[in-house]
């Protein structure tokens, strides 16, 4: 038995997405967000927080894993990730602040069995689908969580529809103002033992700026 790995009697253990939440802003642009934390977190969890919304975020307490952002023709998709191991105390909600004022849309997760966590780096384009790339985590080859993820930008209304081939439901959310102006995300997730995840892509509901990027989560 090794303690503190994740391996029990020599079997390890997929990190385990216990809940999820999603949040969206209506009505006006706010350079404040509460986004919705999942319910029942437990102390010791990992929480991972993906937002579509502007690119100078903080959120106290919580480490950024990655900003991200791809523009064409005036119009700008971002993708933003925190994460922090829960305290149990953390309420029903995080507290979001930008620079700028702007739409929001949110999800967010709680994790089992999670040591670290690493990204890719990010791809952006104008069409109908939104593309993760590849991810080649650190620790090669383990029963690792891979996440999905995905944002859209549009003057009008734009979402995320479908998850990669072999990923979970869908966790999607869109933000938007009275104009029509839309910030849309979409996340999935799958686990799957490999040193090399390349997701499939993400339908989106129209042609729109988006980005999109992969996550990978360590068992313990």
């Amino acid at each position: 038995m090794r303690l503190g790995t994740g391996i029990i009697g020599g079997v390890e253990k997929f990190p385990e997405v216990m809940a999820g939440s999603v949040g969206n802003s209506t009505g006006s642009l706010n350079r404040n967000y509460a986004a919705p934390l999942p319910t029942g977190i437990v102390a010791g969890e990992m929480l991972v927080l993906i937002v579509s919304g502007p690119f100078d975020i903080s959120a106290s307490g919580w480490t950024r894993l990655f900003a991200v952002n791809y523009s064409s023709n005036g119009s700008f998709a971002v993708l933003t990730c925190f994460y922090k191991t829960a305290t149990g105390l953390e309420g029903s909600s995080v507290p979001l602040t930008a620079v700028d004022p702007s739409i929001w849309a949110t999800v967010a997760y709680r994790i089992k069995g999670a040591r670290t966590i690493e990204a890719a780096a990010s791809a952006g384009s104008v069409t109908n689908v939104a593309n993760p790339p590849s991810l080649s985590p650190s620790w090669g080859s383990r029963k690792t969580l891979w996440i999905a993820a995905a944002a859209t930008a549009s003057p009008g209304s734009r979402s995320v529809t479908g998850a990669p081939s072999g990923y979970s439901s869908l966790a999607a959310a869109t933000g938007s103002i009275s104009t029509g102006a839309t910030f849309s995300i979409g996340v999935a997730w799958r686990q799957l033992e490999a040193a090399t995840e390349d997701p499939g892509t993400m339908a989106l509901s129209a042609s729109s700026v988006n980005v999109a990027n992969t996550i990978a989560i360590r068992p313990k």
